[in-house]
């Protein structure tokens, strides 16, 4: 800010020209000295909107951190599905039925993607049989892609009058080592109808929401493929 500029001056004549010689007052000096005080104060203002940037710019990362995150569990977290699938194995009592389908020797042969299994526990009666299995399977869609299982079996009768026979199943199924596993339940139920025999499963499992299509592929193929080897098994004459 200029304050009361004021100029003296003279002349002088050197011959035909006149030349006018200005000169700066005493005030002028002082504002002309005291210009170069204004840059500390730029200075600062240049740090304080750098420190503002810095700032606006961690609370982007914050928020992209945060909102990643969120989508990182909603995709990756696991969700509960269900399915049922049934169908009819003619002339066939349903003991005989459930009785087959709750070996795993013959699960084994129903499902395709079942490569080696080990029962690691077994007691019970006919009321109540109880096994432990760890298995190794395959999936339908990537055969290269291994997995292993620990599952429970519960295999009872219920006191219907039409001979219904109940399986139960807890399985824990893992993709590396025990670092990504998810779990499913079965209850597959046996009854007598028209002289035969009406099967009902009802599953659900597990899956990452960003592979639901996925699992239900798998799930669909596997359970598909029981049904119809277990139609087939015991309708063909032995």
């Amino acid at each position: 800010m200029l304050i009361g500029i004021r100029f003296l001056f003279s002349s002088t004549s050197y011959g035909n020209n006149t030349v006018i010689i200005f000169q700066l007052t005493d005030e002028q000096r002082v504002e002309r000295h005291n210009l170069p005080s204004q840059v500390p104060v730029t200075m600062i203002r240049l740090q304080r909107h750098r420190a503002m940037a810095l700032q606006a710019l961690g609370r982007r990362k914050f928020v992209t951190a945060v909102v990643a995150a969120l989508l990182f569990y909603v995709f990756l977290s696991p969700k509960v599905y269900e399915v049922t699938f049934d169908c009819i194995v003619p002339a066939v009592e349903p003991t005989a039925v459930c009785n087959f389908i709750a070996d795993f020797n013959n699960l084994k042969r129903l499902n395709p993607t079942i490569e080696n299994f080990s029962i690691t526990s077994d007691n019970g009666d006919y009321h109540l049989w109880e096994y432990s299995v760890f298995y190794t399977e395959h999936l339908s869609n990537f055969p290269f892609i291994k997995n292993s299982a620990q599952a429970l079996y519960k295999v009872y009768h219920t006191r219907n009058p039409d001979g219904e026979c109940v399986i139960e199943s807890d399985h824990r199924t893992c993709f590396i080592g025990r670092f990504l596993c998810v779990d499913s339940q079965s209850k597959f139920i046996c009854h007598e109808k028209d002289k035969s025999t009406y099967c009902r499963e009802e599953v659900s499992y597990e899956c990452p929401r960003i592979a639901s299509v996925f699992c239900r592929s798998e799930v669909m193929f596997q359970r598909r493929a029981i049904f119809r080897n277990l139609v087939l098994e015991l309708s063909s004459p032995s």
